[in-house]
């Protein structure tokens, strides 16, 4: 339940054209189901950010459609609602692509400078059903040739490589699309003091129009874009909670050990067997190693035992060798 004194209070709205960019979104006990209807009643206590500037082809012209982006934030993440108006019909470009890969379709683009040093930014696209596509953009020397590299641009580098988990859902409108995100904190890393100031820009890009609008004006002509980028003021209270990675290890079914009156294995099947999982080490390396285990070793071995760990430098190439003098010494 949200307090009644914030449901009373007027949303304070920030716009991008009047130089109105630096931003304090409330931040608000409260969760919403992400099913890209901003109905709750959350949304209508968020900070809205309007006044849209074009920046591709001309830049410095006020946007042809217009776009609201509403944002607040709870302890664990930061919400954002887009609501993109069209005002030209049904000519919204959107599918249901894979993740990275909605540049083809209208999207919305959010840049997140966490550490405030307008020379990177985290971006979290979304496209009108919320297909996700993210990574990090940079400033720098690497994008000022354009090229591939540059996502064939000239002013910064995108990397898709990164993947966040984050939430987002989409849907069409009569009058365009509109979008919820969730972005939680633990997906995020950020300065460590109490209270954060970050960099924040938001770009939309209209497929049949070919224009990029951005909230905060951009000036194509500058030696920086991130630098031109708008402010979230004083946020504070945020808990990342518990950050874990996971790396599962598989370990084959133990099976019986062979005995003296067992039946040997085949000689085609002498080859030998390792450990699954990320212990294997290459020939040569000096720390402890998993070794191969032979079928004639198997007998002397702890049920189940498919390698041996040893300190010794592990020759993983010369077991095919000594496999064959066995062979030879059956025969």
């Amino acid at each position: 339940m949200l307090p009644l004194l914030l449901l009373l209070q007027n949303p304070a709205v920030y716009d991008g054209r009047l130089k109105q960019t630096d931003v304090r979104i409330p931040r608000v006990e409260a969760t919403v189901t992400i099913d890209g209807a901003l109905d709750e009643a959350v949304w209508r206590s968020a900070a809205r950010l309007t006044g849209f500037t074009q920046y591709r082809p001309i830049d410095s012209r006020p946007a042809a459609d217009s776009t609201e982006v509403l944002a607040w934030y709870a302890p664990d993440a930061i919400y954002f609602g887009i609501r993109a108006y069209e005002a030209h019909g049904n000519v919204v470009r959107a599918t249901l692509a894979d993740r990275d890969n909605i540049d083809a379709d209208d999207n919305v683009q959010i840049l997140l400078d966490t550490f405030n040093d307008r020379r990177r930014a985290l971006l979290f696209a979304v496209n009108p059903y919320g297909a996700q596509e993210d990574g990090v953009r940079s400033e720098g020397l690497a994008g000022a040739a354009g090229g591939q590299n540059a996502g064939f641009r000239f002013d910064g580098v995108i990397d898709l490589n990164p993947d966040y988990v984050y939430q987002s859902h989409g849907r069409l409108t009569p009058f365009g699309y509109e979008v919820e995100v969730r972005i939680p904190f633990k997906s995020l890393r950020y300065q460590s003091g109490a209270t954060q100031d970050w960099g924040v820009q938001v770009v939309r890009i209209t497929q049949h129009t070919g224009y990029e609008d951005t909230w905060a004006p951009v000036v194509r002509a500058s030696a920086s874009y991130l630098i031109q980028s708008g402010s979230l003021k004083a946020l504070t209270g945020m808990r990342r909670g518990l950050v874990m990675d996971v790396s599962p290890e598989f370990t084959s079914r133990p099976e019986p050990a062979l005995g003296h009156h067992a039946e040997p294995e085949p000689h085609g099947n002498r080859q030998p067997r390792l450990l699954a999982g990320r212990s294997r080490r290459r020939a040569g390396h000096g720390e402890p190693a998993v070794r191969a285990v032979f079928p004639r070793e198997a007998a002397l071995l702890p049920r189940g035992t498919r390698a041996v760990r040893y300190a010794e430098r592990a020759d993983l190439h010369a077991a095919h060798r000594v496999s064959d003098r066995w062979s030879q010494a059956d025969g």
